[in-house]
């Protein structure tokens, strides 16, 4: 959740960092990693 707030952020422009837009951009790997160990996958 907090990465799709610095996402949001820095599409509003009103970004409090300023990599704010590349960290935002992460959001959807983490989230794909947190459904793969959810379903029990792991990392090989």
């Amino acid at each position: 959740m907090i990465f799709e707030g610095i996402a949001a952020r820095a599409r509003n422009g009103n970004a409090s960092a300023s990599n704010a837009q590349e960290i935002g951009a992460r959001s959807s790997v983490f989230a794909r990693r947190a459904v793969e160990i959810i379903e029990g996958k792991s990392l090989s």
